[in-house]
C-alpha cells in the first residue's frame, strides 16, 4: 500500500470469531465442545489482536475494512477487536487461565476508550467510520457508513450516548434510499455495483444487511414497545424484497428492485436470522417489564 507492505488481512474475521464463539457458548454452554479450542484457538485469535495494536495508542494497527475496499483505522474493525478481547476474557474466565482474565479485558476497556476518543470527529458531532495517518496528522474518513452502528452493537460506545445517537441519525437521514423499494445504502455514493440509471441523489443500493443492522441499532436501544414495534419495517423491507423462494441478494436495483450480486447470501440471511432473535428477545423483556 503506497509501497509499504502491509497485511492483507480484515482484522474483523479473527474479533467476530471469538465473539460469535461465546455467544455460542452462553447460548449452550456445551463445555465439552468449547475445552479443546480454548488452547488450540481462541487463546491464539485473542493473542494476535493483542499484538495487531500500536503500542502507544492501545488502538488496532489499521487493515483493510469490512468491505475489502479500504486500508485505515476503522471503526467497525476496531468495534469487534474489543468485542473479541472481551468475549476472550470471559473464556478464560472460564478455564481459569486468570493471567488472561484481566490482560484481554483491560486491553478491551482502554481500546474502546481509544476508538471512542479517537474517532470521535466534533466537527460533524459525530463518529466518523475510520482514520489514517497521513504524515503527522490523522484524518478522520466523514463518509457517513452504516457499519459505524457496531460502535453500539458491540459495546463501545453506549446507545444512550449523544454521539451515538447522533452517528444514527445521520445514518438514517443520510443512508435511507427515498425510491419505490426504498431500504438502507452501505455508505454515501457506494458506486460498488450502481447502474447507470440509478439517480444521483441516491445514495447507493439498498443492501439487506445495512437495512438489518439498522434494525438491530433500534432493537437494542429501544425501552418501548412502541420504539421496538418501529423496527418491524425494516424486516418487512427484507421480506419484501425477497425472492418468491425465500432467498436474500446482497442487495437490490433502488428502482427496479431487482437483486444484484450474490443471491443467496449468508451474510443476508444469518443477519435476517440474528434481527429476528433480537427482536422477540427484546420483545421478551418489554413485554416482562410493560407487566410488571
Amino acid at each position: 500500500l503506497d509501497g509499504e507492505e502491509v497485511l492483507p488481512i480484515q482484522e474483523d474475521s479473527t474479533a467476530l470469531l471469538l465473539w460469535s464463539l461465546w455467544i455460542d457458548y452462553e447460548s449452550s454452554r456445551d463445555i465439552e465442545f468449547i475445552r479443546p479450542l480454548y488452547e488450540s484457538l481462541i487463546r491464539k485469535c485473542a493473542d494476535f489482536l493483542l499484538r495487531h495494536r500500536e503500542v502507544d495508542s492501545d488502538l488496532p494497527i489499521p487493515s483493510y475494512d469490512l468491505w475489502e475496499e479500504r486500508y485505515a483505522l476503522h471503526a467497525y474493525t476496531a468495534s469487534t477487536v474489543v468485542a473479541g478481547l472481551r468475549a476472550a476474557s470471559k473464556f478464560a474466565e472460564v478455564f481459569q487461565d486468570t493471567p488472561r482474565i484481566d490482560l484481554y479485558r483491560v486491553a478491551a476497556d482502554r481500546m474502546a476508550d481509544a476508538v471512542a476518543k479517537k474517532l470521535f470527529d466534533p466537527g460533524v458531532q459525530r463518529f466518523a467510520r475510520s482514520g489514517r495517518t497521513i504524515g503527522e496528522t490523522f484524518v478522520l474518513d466523514e463518509v457517513v457508513d452504516v457499519s459505524m452502528l457496531g460502535l453500539a452493537t458491540f459495546g463501545v460506545v453506549p446507545y444512550s450516548d449523544p454521539r451515538m445517537k447522533s452517528t444514527a441519525k445521520a445514518i438514517r437521514e443520510s443512508l435511507e434510499c427515498h425510491t419505490e423499494f426504498g431500504g438502507f445504502a452501505r455508505y454515501t455514493n457506494d458506486q460498488y455495483q450502481r447502474e447507470m440509471d440509478v439517480p444521483e441523489d441516491v445514495p447507493g443500493n439498498p443492501w439487506f444487511i445495512a437495512t438489518l443492522w439498522l434494525a438491530d441499532y433500534e432493537i437494542g436501544k429501544a425501552e418501548s414497545l412502541e420504539a421496538l414495534h418501529a423496527v418491524l419495517p425494516h424486516l418487512e423491507w427484507c421480506a419484501r424484497n425477497a425472492l418468491p423462494s425465500g432467498v436474500l441478494a446482497e442487495q437490490v436495483h433502488p428502482i427496479t428492485g431487482r437483486p444484484l450480486s450474490v443471491s443467496p447470501l449468508t451474510w443476508s440471511h444469518s443477519a435476517f436470522a440474528w434481527t429476528v432473535l433480537g427482536y422477540v428477545d427484546r420483545l421478551s423483556v418489554l413485554t416482562f417489564d410493560a407487566l410488571s
